[in-house]
């Protein structure tokens, strides 16, 4: 498997495309990659761009598009996760969530979230490059960070998952899954 690159703005109408000057470093100098190299690049939305290198200098390289494919992902997986104290624990989380496929993340504030502030600039970076690492075409959705009445509030699905057990704000919150349907069976 080769490398994946990530350029936000291609779309399926572009047939070639620069970088900045230090993805054109990275490119030349550190994976020295020449022209006439087969790169592949996603736009983060789903979108897989076979491309050609054809022309390079150090502070530009331009590619032509050969072809492209919508890789389709038919997971739809939302995880709500409280800012955690330790910033380098989050970052994990966020690259194995990437790696595994969320779709969406949401950093919740709940009622004994220590770090109530959030680096969204850097957390994006992350998601980025645990997508590239991971040979992912989709970036997760980073939702900006809310309480936890607001989420719950927000959804509409029927049922959601959740740990710990405990009772709050009239939701029954049992065994792992979330309801406001008194008639629905939670399994212990």
């Amino acid at each position: 498997m080769s490398e994946l690159f990530f350029k936000q703005d291609l779309s399926e109408n572009i047939n070639e495309f620069s970088l900045e000057p230090e993805e054109s470093k990275h490119i030349l100098k550190s994976l020295r990659k020449k022209e006439g190299d087969y790169l592949t690049f996603t736009n983060g939305n789903g979108l897989k761009f076979n491309t050609i290198l054809e022309k390079s200098s150090s502070k530009k390289c331009n590619f032509r598009v050969l072809n492209f494919d919508r890789v389709n992902n038919n997971e739809n997986l939302h995880i709500a996760i409280s800012v955690l104290k330790s910033p380098s624990r989050f970052e994990n989380f966020l690259e194995k969530a990437t790696e595994i496929g969320v779709s969406e993340i949401t950093p919740i504030i709940c009622e004994r979230t220590v770090k109530k502030n959030l680096n969204f600039d850097r957390c994006i970076r992350i998601l980025i490059s645990a997508m590239k690492q991971s040979y992912k075409f989709k970036l997760p959705q980073f939702n900006k960070m809310q309480d936890f009445n607001s989420f719950m509030k927000a959804r509409d699905e029927k049922v959601k998952l959740l740990s710990p057990r405990s009772a709050k704000d009239g939701y029954l919150i049992e065994s792992g899954f979330i309801t406001t349907d008194k008639n629905i069976d939670i399994p212990n």
